[in-house]
């Protein structure tokens, strides 16, 4: 059963997250991205980050020209939570600051803010951007001017090298595309819950958050348990290695992110 008073404290954040989108943030609790902060975000070791971005997705907003737009990009170097909430604020105020190809401004409900829960190796990315960069370099040498752009966006192209730059491996995601109970405890069931690490309902169903050990690859890749499930429901499953998810507490696509208690997740019904 869910806590006594969860409905009570509900409703008081859907007033201060009504009140927070008025004012162009897509952050509306707190307290939940605390509880995923806590939960799931890792130490860091002196090589280390975590990247977070904000994205606008055309899925959301049909005015968009690609099907996806990073607009926005954090980098937490350390782990702090005074320090990792300052990033989510800015990287979720969105409010008159971000157009569409027409000049129009990009609604609220067209945007998500992400982060990727496996760590990046900062040395890797300065190797690969010093590589790449040298080669600009020597193209402009030899005349070719195009490539000054790279040069202006150099620190675009120091977040791609970063992105690309992996860490530590920690987790995997399991994008669940359809809001079916039973479908989750399936899943849930499958890689052993002991496994799961957090559960987000999402604005297309539910990412759960899986430790990356040779238990549940295991029961993922090797027995391919999910893909049994995904057959039996008739429902799309997928594995991402990469665990990129939208962050608790803040709107995705007008969606509210939350955590799922493991409690709440027993019992049938879809």
């Amino acid at each position: 059963m869910m806590r006594s008073g969860w409905a009570d404290r509900h409703n008081i954040l859907e007033v201060i997250g009504v009140h927070n989108s008025l004012l162009g943030s897509l952050l509306v609790d707190e307290m939940e991205l605390r509880r995923f902060y806590e939960t799931v975000v890792p130490d860091l070791q002196a090589n280390e980050c975590i990247i977070m971005m904000l994205a606008a997705r055309k899925k959301y907003y049909s005015g968009l020209a690609r099907s996806e737009e990073c607009l926005r990009r954090e980098v937490l170097r350390y782990k702090d939570w005074n320090n990792f909430l300052r990033k989510v604020k800015r990287l979720t105020m969105v409010k008159d600051l971000y157009v569409d190809e027409d000049g129009k401004e990009i609604p609220m409900d067209a945007f998500a803010a992400y982060i990727v829960l496996d760590t990046k190796n900062a040395v890797k990315a300065w190797i690969m951007l010093q590589k790449e960069m040298s080669d600009k370099l020597y193209q402009l040498a030899l005349g070719d001017e195009t490539v000054l752009d790279a040069f202006r966006k150099v620190d675009v192209r120091w977040f791609s090298c970063l992105h690309r730059s992996k860490g530590r491996k920690l987790y995997w995601l399991i994008d669940i595309d359809a809001k079916s109970k039973d479908v989750l405890c399936g899943v849930v069931d499958a890689v052993e819950k002991h496994n799961v690490v957090w559960v987000s309902e999402t604005r297309g169903g539910y990412h759960v958050i899986v430790k990356a050990n040779d238990m549940s690859a295991r029961s993922i890749f090797r027995e391919k348990r999910i893909e049994r499930i995904e057959e039996e429901y008739g429902v799309a499953i997928e594995v991402h290695k990469e665990p990129m998810t939208p962050l608790p507490g803040c709107l995705q696509g007008g969606f509210v992110v939350r955590g799922i208690k493991f409690e709440v997740m027993s019992g049938g019904g879809s």
